[in-house]
């Protein structure tokens, strides 16, 4: 395949995530938040994830800018990349589902919050950041450009690094013992091996 059919693939696959994440946004902003510890560096954290997710992406699309940067891998490879980000969005929407309105993108909890510890949550504390790993090392593979993916996968490590800590901290307050267990029986971004839950 040539570099034009990826592109369209690569946005086939980002609107296929707005589609799937839209709706979840669109009802967050609707339910009322009784602990919201968003900060300013929270704020510069996801806008910059979503440049190396989506705004960098439509510039690797409709643009030959950075061509330079190409890896020149295979098609296999590339074609594994497709796969790997779309496997990744169906995950994405079973963890959306799977939290229904326990979700938000911001660090906050609703009035009516739950600790969530079925589904992908089974195992992982933070699936939905294992989802953009997945998606993101799909970018890659599927751009097979050091710049347009590694963007993605920096601003990742940076979203990754902030956001855990600070809500497993809120998550902690929150729930307090109950989470403590849950979180020794869990992984973070994948399962413990060998562990029975």
């Amino acid at each position: 395949m040539d570099d034009s059919t990826y592109k369209l693939i690569l946005l086939i696959l980002l609107l296929l995530f707005v589609a799937i994440r839209a709706p979840f946004v669109w009802s967050r902003t609707r339910t009322e938040k009784m602990v919201n510890k968003t900060t300013l560096t929270d704020r510069i954290v996801i806008l910059l994830f979503t440049l190396g997710m989506a705004v960098v992406p439509l510039i690797y699309i409709i643009t030959p800018f950075f061509d330079a940067c190409s890896l020149g891998w295979p098609d296999v490879l590339r074609m594994s990349g497709i796969f790997l980000y779309l496997f990744s969005l169906l995950y994405l929407l079973f963890i959306h589902l799977t939290l229904g309105k326990n979700w938000s993108m911001h660090l906050a909890l609703s009035r009516e919050h739950k600790l969530i510890t079925t589904g992908p949550y089974r195992y992982i504390r933070h699936p939905m950041y294992t989802a953009f790993c997945g998606m993101m090392v799909g970018q890659l593979f599927l751009t097979s450009n050091w710049f347009f993916g590694g963007f993605g996968l920096v601003t990742l490590l940076f979203l990754i690094g902030i956001r855990i800590p600070k809500e497993e901290h809120m998550m902690t307050e929150q729930f307090g013992d109950e989470y403590r267990v849950y979180s020794s029986q869990t992984g973070m971004l994948f399962p413990i091996i060998g562990k029975k839950k």
